[in-house]
Formats: structure tokens, sequence, C-alpha cells
């Protein structure tokens, strides 16, 4: 059990290294993968010897999950990129979900999940560490584009990659800083969010930052509802809020853009939202001649060359919005069964917040928040590092609800 905890330890640790890819019997995988597959592996391997009953695996979450896999596989079936969308299929679906069910049978055999936190945060430190050393000495620069803006990008080739893989892990740093009383940790954890905090900064990426904002802010009231209990009966007005904004940026959005590109094609140079609302004029497009299941894995970016807009000929891997992304990959029922799962993410932890203060689960709700927030105008998920990571976290959720049952 040991070498198990070990062993998914030190994947959490590679997360950012997906970027060491080479070829085993001609098959793509990446140093991140190996890692992934040998933990799995070795945990099929601890079952079968012990012969361990497989209701051991058995999650809050199995239904949503059946249906987001099933969405990947027929996604795959309907791509005008086959090999693309079998490679796909693989690194960020399959591959993840087993490591899920892989991190909650090591933390149910072990009784924690500690081990999941500290593997996740290794990699945010080690990201982070490479961007400031990035920072401070204009050394071990991989993306060229981003140094010339003065933005960091670590070991990405985009800035905003560091602040999607960090983001998610600052509320839950900010929670245990609240948590712990006193002493070395609790020292730590301020240095960290502080840290963390200026990395995100350094990589100037607006819809990070924002996220950051917001999901401090919903821990923050978090906080207060167990100091002034009055204002707990309001936590309705947490998602109701993020709806208003969300549809008030959206609206804004399309009185400031569209005008111009209806009429003329305008472009205003170096503004990628602009971008991005010409992005989701083409992706509305192609949703209406692929309602149902999309474009197909890895199917988008080949698509969207053939709805484009004038003065916008730049390649998009994806619609650069958490909707589009999901529905245009994989359909219909995976956007659904996404947002299902998310759903689940935040009942879970709203209920077990609901009788007394739960710092890490609180930790979770900002960390789920902030990948939906900035998921307004970029790509969560769909990476090596940020697929398995949005897979720990809910093992992490899962495993906390097994604590706390266990106590009742």
């Amino acid at each position: 059990m040991r070498i198990l905890v070990f062993l998914h330890v030190l994947t959490l640790l590679l997360l950012p290294l997906y970027i060491v890819r080479f070829n085993i019997f001609s098959i793509p995988f990446t140093l991140l993968e190996l890692s992934l597959l040998i933990s799995v592996s070795a945990t099929f391997f601890y079952v079968i010897k012990q012969k361990i009953h497989l209701k051991q695996f058995k999650t809050f979450f199995d239904l949503p999950i059946f249906f987001f896999l099933l969405a990947a596989l027929l996604s795959v079936l309907v791509t005008p990129d086959l090999n693309g969308g079998l490679g796909i299929f693989k690194a960020y679906f399959l591959e993840p979900m087993l490591f899920f069910y892989s991190l909650v049978f090591v933390g149910r055999k072990t009784n924690s999940f500690k081990f999941i936190f500290w593997g996740l945060i290794g990699a945010v430190i080690l990201v982070s560490g490479l961007g400031l050393i990035q920072k401070l000495s204009g050394m071990f620069i991989f993306a060229e584009h981003e140094w010339n803006q003065d933005r960091i990008s670590s070991f990405y080739n985009s800035a905003n990659s560091v602040a999607l893989f960090i983001g998610p892990l600052i509320p839950l740093i900010a929670v245990l800083f609240f948590s712990v009383l006193h002493g070395m940790k609790k020292s730590f954890f301020l240095f960290l969010l502080i840290f963390l905090s200026v990395i995100m900064f350094w990589t100037k990426s607006k819809g990070g930052m924002l996220a950051e904002i917001f999901s401090l802010g919903v821990i923050l009231y978090g906080l207060l509802c167990f100091k002034f209990q009055k204002i707990k009966k309001l936590w309705v007005v947490v998602p109701v809020l993020f709806i208003v904004m969300s549809v008030a940026f959206f609206v804004q959005v399309y009185s400031l853009y569209n005008p111009m590109i209806v009429g003329n094609g305008a472009r205003i140079e170096d503004d990628t939202l602009q971008i991005r609302y010409a992005t989701w004029q083409s992706t509305v497009q192609i949703l209406s001649n692929n309602l149902v299941l999309g474009t197909g894995l890895n199917g988008f970016k080949v698509t969207y060359d053939n709805y484009k807009l004038t003065n916008f000929e730049e390649d998009f891997q994806y619609p650069h919005t958490i909707v589009f992304n999901f529905w245009t990959e994989t359909g219909l029922l995976g956007l659904v069964s996404f947002m299902t799962l998310l759903l689940y993410c935040f009942f879970i932890c709203l209920q077990l917040n609901r009788k007394r203060m739960n710092y890490l689960s609180l930790g979770l709700i900002g960390a789920f928040s902030y990948i939906v927030i900035h998921g307004l105008v970029d790509v969560p998920y769909f990476k090596n590092d940020l697929a398995v990571q949005f897979w720990s976290l809910i093992a992490i959720t899962q495993l906390l609800k097994d604590q706390v049952k266990a106590r009742i």
C-alpha cells in the first residue's frame, strides 16, 4: 500500500511533465501517461492479489461518469480526425477516470486523502517555481511569444495554462491557512497563497485573476456564514450572483463586438476577447449543423476552418468557453454529464458544510468555482494535466464524503 501511495503521489507531481512525449510500439505516450498507467496497473494487480470486491470502487459519481465516458466514446465515432480523437479519448477521458477510481481505492484503504492534496500541491509548486525562475533570470523560456509580452508560461506554451493549473489550488490553500490556528503550517500556507497569487499576476491572465478573486470571495462568504449564522441561508445568492454576472458579461461582449464583426469585420489589435467572440460566433454556426453530437473529439479544430470569420484567421483547438468546449467535443450528452458532475461536487460540499464548518469542502467549492469561472473564457479540462487534476479534485470530494459519513 505504501508503494501504491508513492506511485500516485509521483503521478500527481508529474502532471506538468506531459510535455515529455515518446512512442511505445508506435503508440504516442507522455511521461505523465506512463506514470499514470503504472499507478493504475499497480492498483489493479493489488486488487487481484488481495481478491478485493469491486464494490470498493463504487462512488457517488458513477452514473454521470458512465454517461460522460459514453459521450466521449460516441464522439470518437463521429470525429473527422479518428487518430486524434482516439488520442484525446485515451489521455483526457479514459486514463484520468481510471486514475480517479484508483485514487479513491487507495484513499479508502489508507483512510486518507492527504496524499492527493500534497501531490497536487507539489505539482503546483513545481510549475510556479519554474515561473519564478523565468521571471527573475529570463532563463528556461519555452514560449518566446509569451515572454515577449512579459508573461511567464513555465513548462507550457501559454501563460493561461499556468493560471488554469494553479488556480483551483489557490482556494484550497486559502482555507487551509484559515483552518490552521498557528505554527509553521500556517506560515507555510500563507507564503504559498501569496506566492501563487504573485505567479497568477505574472501570467497576466485576466480570466485567471478574476476567477481567483471570485473563488476567494466565495470562500470568504462561506467563512462568514459560520460566524454570522443569519446569512448562512443566503447561500443561494452565490450561484444567482454568478449567473447574473455571467449573463451581464456576455451581453456586454455581444453589444460591444457584434456590431463590428457583423458590420465589416473590423478588428481591434491585441484584443483577445474580441478574438474569442469571433470564435464563439463561428461555434454557434458549427453547432447549428451539429446540435446533438457536436464535432467529435478533436473535431472542432478541423471543422472550424470552414467557419472562420473574415479577419479572424487564428487556429483554435477549442472554442474557449466551457459550454461550447464540451458541446462541440462531446455533444449534448457530454456537456450535460460534465455539468452534472460539477453539480454533484457542489451538492456534496454544501451538504458537508450544512451543520458544521468543513474547511476542505469549502476549499473544494472554491476550486470548482474557479474552474467554472475561468472556463467562461478559456479551456479548462481539455489538457492532460488539467483533466487529471480535475478528477483528483473529485476523488478528494468522494473521500471527504466517505470520511464524514463514517463519523455519523
